[in-house]
């Protein structure tokens, strides 16, 4: 199986390029997307985020405050390195588990829309990259 990945700037069009493979039927992992997912209330990655950057960047339902977050982990080098180290490698686990899942059901393809991780935690687990700088015209046949 070929695992493809997909990078560029914020608002650069890597959603677009990624729905032309979701539209045939590739399976994908969004890092974006799965990002999200592992800060939802009584996730252990925010349980472990509260215990790094204080328990105030929870709100009472158990919701992330992201300004809260942001301001102390953006603050400094070390504060986004401590952020990293605790999101990407559950971002990069449930990765992993998607591409499995995709090889096990006998996909040919597998892509990986992850702009954030790529050339540092995931770095080589993809055959190609997509550097996407739009606007272009996307053509699927042309990639793979």
């Amino acid at each position: 199986m070929r695992t493809i990945g997909i990078t560029g700037r914020s608002g650069c069009g890597k959603s677009t390029v990624t729905e032309v493979f979701a539209a045939r039927g590739v399976p994908v992992a969004d890092a974006d997307r799965i990002s999200r997912e592992i800060l939802q209330p009584g996730s252990p990655v925010l349980a472990e985020l509260a215990g790094r950057f204080g328990p105030d960047i929870l709100r009472e339902d158990g919701t992330l405050d992201r300004r809260g977050l942001a301001d102390r982990a953006f603050a400094t080098p070390e504060g986004k390195a401590a952020l990293d180290a605790i999101t990407h490698p559950a971002i990069v686990r449930r990765i992993e588990a998607a591409r499995e899942a995709a090889r096990r059901a006998g996909s040919p393809l597998f892509v990986i829309d992850g702009a954030v991780l790529v050339g540092s935690v995931i770095d080589g687990i993809w055959d190609r990259l997509i550097v996407v700088t739009a606007p272009y015209e996307v053509s699927v046949e042309r990639i793979v």
